[in-house]
């Protein structure tokens, strides 16, 4: 298979194993057959090579997984017929330390209890690329409709962009 004859992922179905930071790329079970969740797989496998590991204790993400980038590549190999490029953002993009400050207009959102806020950019670069954090903020809790039960932090982030 592909990405081009790839169905979508039949979203509720029962999931025998889910994607984590160490194993983006895992399988699901649908009707019995394989397919991977969503397009995150291709697009971790292509461009997004984060090398997370984890192990169920002092992480919510179950089972433990040490990351290995040959299984990894493997897995993306079988999958998508793809080998990872773990340094391609750096080198279409540059690192985070040098391009950023030749961009501008970037708005850059992190709640702190997204485990993915580690590689985020905390702190302000310039007028216009500015870092907001959100320490009891949650992945894409900035983004999600308002509710009554939301933090000051995350009323204010909101508040901040137009």
């Amino acid at each position: 298979n592909n990405a081009t004859t790839r169905r979508p992922p039949i979203y509720g179905a029962p999931r025998a194993a889910a994607p984590t930071p160490a194993r983006p790329h895992a399988r699901a079970q649908s009707g019995g057959e394989s397919e991977c969740v969503g397009d995150w797989g291709y697009s971790w496998c292509t461009e997004m090579v984060q090398p997370f590991s984890n192990d169920g204790v002092r992480d919510m993400f179950w089972p433990p997984a040490a990351f290995n980038l040959t299984s990894a590549s493997d897995e993306c190999y079988a999958e998508w017929r793809v080998r990872p490029r773990p340094q391609w953002p750096v080198t279409q993009f540059g690192d985070k330390a040098h391009s950023l400050y030749e961009s501008s207009n970037i708005v850059f959102s992190n709640g702190l209890l997204d485990p993915w806020s580690a590689g985020g950019v905390l702190h302000t670069i310039s007028q216009s690329v500015v870092a907001i954090v959100i320490p009891s903020g949650a992945h894409h809790s900035d983004f999600m409709f308002e509710n009554e039960l939301d933090g000051q932090d995350v009323k204010a982030a909101r508040a901040t962009v137009p």
